[in-house]
């Protein structure tokens, strides 16, 4: 994995923040016979900060990549398990300072 970030503080309180991260290549199920393509990540925060609190609105995942990461069959009884890249989420977080 390999990861940069770039980010920004103008002084006046705003801030933003820019974050991809690689995944290479790795097997998805135990016996080590399929693989996932490497894949990006990006991730973007901005926000606005002052003495005593601070506000941050941010997206993880920002293009929505789709990605298997794990899959496993099970013989008995029948079934599988994937597990997969989380979706995009957008949000925002609050802090303030007592």
């Amino acid at each position: 994995n390999v990861a940069a970030t770039i980010g920004f503080d103008r002084g006046e309180g705003f801030s933003a923040k820019w974050r991809t991260q690689y995944t290479g290549e790795a097997f998805t199920k135990l016996d080590n016979e399929n693989k996932t393509k490497g894949y990006f990540l990006s991730h973007i925060t901005a926000g606005y900060k002052q003495e005593i609190w601070q506000l941050d609105a941010y997206v993880n995942n920002v293009f929505d990549h789709k990605q298997v990461l794990y899959d496993y069959e099970w013989e008995v009884p029948k079934g599988n398990v994937v597990t997969l890249v989380p979706a995009r989420i957008f949000g925002m977080m609050g802090q303030y300072r007592f």
